[in-house]
């Protein structure tokens, strides 16, 4: 093939290839924006729209070992608590989040040593209660 016929060809799939790049990245643009528009906001609205989806899930889960303020609840799964105030922190406003954040690494210890259930029960009471306090004042659930 001659140099000229090989430059056609290659500026005739330049446009093409372009178009693929660009349909990429909007293919890309569109998923990343809808999973960050599928992430509960960062408000007093979607936390406690949050924790009355997690409370109704808890409420049907067995047990009686592990207490849980927060949540009015017993239950026999401290990961499954662990998983409910994750999900939680995700749509935790400022003012409550690191309450949030503490009181699942509570949760998240005593799945993994469930032995710890005393101690971490004691470390863990008063943040406990002021997330579960917090949570009564702005969530009317």
């Amino acid at each position: 093939m001659s140099k000229e016929k090989q430059s056609k060809a290659v500026r005739q799939k330049q446009p093409k290839n372009l178009l693929v790049l660009v349909a990429i990245l909007l293919i890309a643009v569109v998923v990343i924006a809808a999973f960050y528009s599928m992430q509960p906001k960062r408000s007093v609205a979607g936390y406690c729209k949050v924790y009355a989806e997690e409370k109704a899930r808890l409420a049907k889960l067995p047990g009686d070992t592990y207490p849980s303020e927060l949540f009015d609840d017993y239950l026999s799964d401290a990961g499954e608590i662990a998983t409910s105030i994750e999900r939680l922190e995700k749509s935790a406003p400022d003012d409550i989040r690191p309450d949030v954040t503490t009181l699942k690494s509570f949760y998240e210890k005593l799945d993994k040593e469930p032995s710890q259930l005393l101690s971490v029960s004691v470390a863990a009471q008063p943040v406990d209660k002021s997330v579960s306090n917090w949570t009564k004042d702005h969530c009317s659930n």
